[in-house]
């Protein structure tokens, strides 16, 4: 890349790729007249080449995620990515916003551990079920993972959390659809800031998957990014690649300015000798105190790390952002979708499938007509079960069947198999959508299923009284 800056000087900008994982290769870098770092390599790596930097002064740009465990070289390193402690709340903010009674973690490694370590303090325990809210579990990719997702399956668990390296995260939801774990009822959190670039649409299921970005997908400098890459599809931009453009443009106004204001000079520089860049510090004092010509806000704090940056979330790979979470508001979250939206969004769910009733033979709820036998479907039913769904199916225009529940049972829990039977069981076990019946609502219940208000009352009630008794030695009464 070149930058003009009149018609007799003109700076050129190499961009070197290395292994970083060469400690040697890395120490013949600083060998030319000018040279700035742009780096994304392993965190292993980081220390050797900011140490590097520091010593000689030359500017040192990250685009990746780090944990910071000292500030070595804060006057000349930087770090595009989002600062680790405030992604990790922005997740954890995210996740309460969405009100999940309890849900399931799966993660692939420890920087996936650390990056959920603000979610994991949302952890509660249901006194009713005898179990924490928040189950974690750890992925490993050498085996196979169906196990544990048939564990999830077991669970009856409907809300999940996945925090693998993108390239494994669609592997994860196929088996998880192998398994029976990505029906209308289940939710998914992709806390990935790449998975966008995954093709969810080839999985053909009917969960609800929301993804999560720090770059927002309908902004005018992702909009730029694409037309540098001559293409207009945004699924194809990883994170890191729009970083390390940013970073290019913003070693480019650093240096435009140094040019203009010092006309700044430099000579060869070695790792092996005790000249240093004169002017690294400056340019990164530059960069984190201006902000881009871009839409995204990149300001540092005096540490380098980027504190100032949105989350934007997702449905799917739909484009259009249905929340926010800003950094310099980190308690607030930022839904788009109105009520009226949502509405018409749960109505649509219902109308892509057959909805199944689960009920039992119970006068006047539910009964068989006289001449069942000779009826085929819902018309084998009459009562206030099919009187009722009959007339929310066509309010709402959706297809339903009435499915008797084996066993008669409203529903009881078997605390040495740790499941339900009944209506409830086939609520959670996925074989029906819905359950109406004479149904007595429990703090047991409640706790894995969700109740509509009440439709009859018995009428009968427990009146307790409390005897009130009065020490009249202690009244003193005054004129």
């Amino acid at each position: 890349m070149k930058a003009a800056y009149n018609k007799k000087e003109t700076v050129n900008f190499v961009v070197e790729s290395m292994t970083v994982e060469d400690s040697f290769q890395s120490n013949q870098v600083p060998h030319s007249k000018f040279v700035a770092i742009i780096a994304s390599e392993s965190e292993a790596a980081s220390p050797m080449i900011q140490s590097i930097t520091c010593k000689l002064n030359i500017p040192y740009i990250q685009t990746n995620w780090r944990q910071y465990n000292s500030y070595l070289g804060r006057e000349t390193s930087l770090n595009l990515h989002p600062d680790f402690n405030l992604l990790s709340l922005g997740l954890a903010k995210i996740v309460e916003s969405l009100q999940w009674p309890s849900f399931i973690v799966l993660y692939e490694n420890f920087q996936g551990f650390l990056r959920l370590q603000e979610v994991f303090k949302l952890q509660k325990y249901s006194d009713i079920q005898a179990r924490n809210t928040i189950i974690i579990k750890k992925l490993n990719f050498q085996e196979d993972v169906r196990s544990v997702l048939k564990e999830i399956k077991h669970s009856g668990e409907k809300q999940i959390i996945v925090d693998c390296e993108t390239e494994n995260t669609l592997q994860v939801l196929e088996q998880a659809k192998e398994v029976g774990l990505m029906t209308f009822a289940h939710t998914y959190f992709l806390s990935s800031l790449d998975a966008h670039t995954l093709n969810l649409e080839k999985l053909n299921t009917e969960a609800n998957i929301t993804t999560v970005r720090v770059i927002d997908p309908n902004g005018d400098y992702v909009k730029e990014v694409l037309n540098n890459m001559l293409t207009s599809n945004s699924y194809m931009l990883k994170t890191e690649t729009v970083l390390i453009h940013e970073s290019i443009n913003l070693l480019m106004q650093a240096v435009n300015y140094m040019y203009h204001d010092r006309n700044i000079t430099s000579k060869n520089i070695s790792c092996k000798g005790q000249e240093k860049f004169k002017y690294g510090s400056d340019i990164i004092s530059y960069i984190k105190n201006h902000y881009t010509k871009s839409s995204s806000r990149l300001p540092f704090d005096q540490n380098g790390r980027r504190v100032d940056f949105t989350l934007y979330l997702v449905e799917g790979n739909r484009e259009k952002v249905i929340a926010t979470w800003d950094s310099i508001r980190p308690d607030i979250v930022n839904f788009f979708r109105t009520a009226e939206e949502s509405y018409k969004k749960r109505v649509e769910t219902l109308q892509t499938r057959v909805q199944n009733i689960s009920s039992r033979l119970e006068s006047p709820y539910l009964m068989l007509k006289k001449d069942h036998e000779n009826q085929m479907g819902n018309d084998k039913f009459e009562g206030y079960v099919l009187d009722l769904m009959t007339k929310i199916a066509e309010k709402l225009n959706f297809k339903f069947n009435i499915k008797v529940v084996q066993g008669g049972s409203n529903g009881l829990y078997n605390e040495l198999a740790q499941t339900w039977d009944g209506i409830i069981g086939d609520i959670i076990n996925e074989n029906a959508q819905f359950g109406i019946s004479d149904l007595t609502i429990t703090p047991s219940r409640e706790s894995v299923v969700d109740f509509s208000m009440p439709f009859m009352r018995l009428g009968m009630y427990t009146l307790i009284t409390l005897s009130l008794s009065l020490n009249l030695s202690n009244i003193v009464s005054c004129e």
